[in-house]
């Protein structure tokens, strides 16, 4: 396969999980993923992986993690997405000139649009995200991947910090959306 990879939550200690949880924290990302929520230490991002209705992937790039990925809310062939990177700088990867951000990206939303049973069958067929506008970085990142914007819905995210709401940038992938060579980056 490629120089990306994911390992589901099943496959990880609770000691992976808090080890990338402080990675988060050191990079000052912790934030960004659980903006709507009261801030976690590393046993409540345990307990909240460990849910059984959040589906989370650590993603690596030549066998370093490089960020999370996790489904929520899943009804049928779909579900929300929801993402976060450690910092990457300007790394790229050799075969197609890609940033390493642009392709966690496009990596994970093809592993997920992608992938099959052992009867052939699509396991999902839409992916859906809430992004705040005000994360001009998130918005950049996912529209570098391939998401198809449906509107802005006043309010839609809220920030736990600051106990406001603000404007949330609503978006689908599909199979029509994102390439299906993502899935072997």
């Amino acid at each position: 396969m490629g120089e990306f990879g994911r390992i589901y939550k099943s496959d990880l200690t609770d000691r992976h999980l808090m080890a990338f949880w402080d990675m988060l924290a050191s990079a000052g990302r912790e934030r960004e993923m659980t903006y709507c929520m009261a801030p976690l230490d590393d046993f409540g991002f345990v307990r909240w992986m460990r849910q059984s209705d959040i589906f989370p992937w650590i993603i690596t790039w030549k066998e370093q993690p490089v960020g999370i990925a996790y489904l929520s809310e899943m009804a049928g062939k779909s579900a929300k997405i929801h993402f976060s990177m450690l910092p990457q700088g300007t790394r790229r990867i050799g075969s197609r000139k890609l940033s390493v951000i642009r392709g966690f990206g496009l990596y994970v939303l093809a592993s997920f649009l992608w992938e099959v049973d052992d009867k052939g069958e699509y396991l999902l067929d839409t992916l859906i995200g809430l992004t705040p506008v005000i994360n001009t970085k998130a918005v950049k990142f996912i529209r570098s991947c391939g998401a198809q914007e449906c509107g802005i819905v006043p309010g839609a995210c809220f920030y736990h910090d600051t106990g406001k709401n603000v404007p949330g940038l609503v978006t689908i992938y599909t199979r029509e959306t994102v390439p299906s060579w993502a899935r072997v980056l």
